[in-house]
Formats: structure tokens, sequence, C-alpha cells
């Protein structure tokens, strides 16, 4: 394997940051602790009462605003959870995706028209009910509802030869992870340079692939 200990922690992006209870999810202190321990993170953008938050849910409160993750030198996955985010947000998306492994994903495909007409890095989605990419995004976001469905398939090592693939992990979606972890470890520990994770068990994973 031809990483580094810090190329492979850029490759797994922690689910709303590095947290112990599931209160502490997009917090300061999670979305901090991922990136001083060298991991990617992903987390939740939308617009909250006037703001940019970082915020899962609607008409939640948040003290924390996109302009917060300006100095966090990570690879960051941004989920567009509100359209029209680009208007007010465009300095700070722009600086954020000049990260390496940074990108914005997860909008409706015209928003997401936006992000690609505006040059910045995105991923699109494949799933059980997204088999096809509407263009050639530089990411894919790999995700898997109900089953491990593409576990059956060449997918992943046929997608990570033109794209970024971040798998979504299945504890993500209450199932066990183990097959789907082997079958990324097996990329990482191959040295294919265009596979990662995104996991709520980020030193587990990490641990398994050192």
């Amino acid at each position: 394997m031809g990483f580094s200990d810090l190329e492979l922690r850029r490759r797994i992006y922690c689910h709303r940051g590095q947290w112990e209870t599931k209160t502490d999810q997009n917090s300061k202190d999670a979305l901090i602790m991922a990136a001083a321990n060298g991991f990617g993170f992903e987390t939740d953008i939308r617009d909250s009462f006037g703001n940019l938050a970082i915020s899962h849910d609607a008409f939640s409160v948040s003290d924390l605003v996109l302009s917060d993750l300006l100095n966090l030198n990570a690879p960051i996955a941004l989920n567009i959870k509100s359209d029209g985010l680009l208007r007010d947000g465009i300095h700070e998306i722009s600086k954020i995706a000049q990260n390496s492994g940074s990108f914005v994903f997860d909008g409706s495909i015209p928003e997401m028209l936006h992000y690609r007409r505006a040059g910045l890095p995105h991923a699109l989605r494949l799933s059980e009910y997204e088999s096809t990419l509407s263009w050639q995004s530089e990411y894919v976001w790999l995700d898997a509802f109900e089953t491990d469905w593409w576990l059956e398939t060449d997918l992943l090592q046929r997608f990570s030869e033109r794209h970024f693939v971040v798998v979504v992990s299945p504890e993500l979606h209450a199932r066990e992870s183990l097959r789907v972890w082997d079958a990324v470890a097996k990329e990482i520990i191959n040295s294919n340079p265009n596979v990662g994770l995104c996991t709520d068990l980020p030193m587990e994973f990490l641990r398994m692939i050192e």
C-alpha cells in the first residue's frame, strides 16, 4: 500500500464530524476534531433564518455558519440541504472547495447544475434508485439505502477509474458494515487512489486499513 497515514485519513469522511454521542453531530467540536485528527468530514448546510447554517434539519437553530469552516484544513463534503445557497455562499463555498478532496453534493439536479456551471467540485449520487450519472462529475457519492446492492457488481472498480468515489458506510442506514468495509479496504490496500468512505466510525475503519 503506497499511502501515508495522513493520506489514508483524508480518504475517510467523518459523518457530521468526529463525535462520540449523536447529540454532538455537526457541532463545532466534532468538525474541529475530525480536521485536527487528519480526517475529512461530511456536514450539512442550509438556509436558516437568513444564515448559511451548519444544520441537518430544517428550522433547527445552529450556532455554526458556513464561514466557520474556512479555517479547517480538511477534505469537506458539503451536503446541500436547500436550494439557492450558492448565491449567498459563493465566496465561502469556493474557498472550501480549494481544499483537496472537498466537494458539494446531494442537491437537486437543477441546483447541482449551478455548481457545475460555477466550476466547483461536486459529486453526483449513485444508489439503487439512481443508476446513472446526469453528467461526468469529478466525484461520485455511492449510497445504498436498503441493501448493499453494488457489492455484487464491479461498479466501485469501474467508476473509480474516472471519478473519486466516496462510499456511504452502511451503519449510516442502521445496517452492518463489515462487507462494505472489506470491499473499500481492499481497494485502498491495493493502492486505488480514487476510493474513500463516509462513516460514523472513522477510527475503527482506519485500524482496518493501516
